[in-house]
């Protein structure tokens, strides 16, 4: 249910983003520096949650790898949030081009669709 929820903010979010790609730089500054820690946090946990249930209750390495590399996403996340390496990423966002902010925001529309579709049970 949570997952459908999240997916559902990330879709919605991701495409108004691919739509204006400008709104997003000038949100994602306005915010901060906090918010941004918030949304790379957020970023990071649904990913890894997307890779441990894609791994989870099936037998094999694959699926064993998928797991671990989901924790350790997840992890990074966690850390990533009390690094000092934000403010370093929200002086460069103020700098890339329209593009990559494009292409974060498909890839966000992505990740929401995967926990949707995929996380169904």
């Amino acid at each position: 249910m949570w997952t459908n929820i999240i997916g559902g903010f990330l879709v919605v979010f991701g495409a108004a983003f691919l739509a204006r790609p400008e709104y997003l730089r000038r949100k994602l500054l306005k915010k901060g520096v906090r918010s941004l820690k918030r949304y790379i946090f957020a970023a990071t946990l649904a990913l890894g949650a997307l890779l441990v249930s894609a791994g989870w209750g099936h037998e094999g390495l694959l699926p064993k790898v998928l797991t671990a590399a989901g924790v350790l996403v997840m992890l990074r996340g966690i850390f990533l949030a009390k690094a000092k390496s934000v403010n370093l990423l929200a002086a460069q966002l103020a700098r890339i081009p329209a593009i990559y902010l494009r292409l974060f925001a498909a890839v966000q529309v992505a990740i929401g669709g995967l926990l949707i579709f995929v996380l169904k049970q």
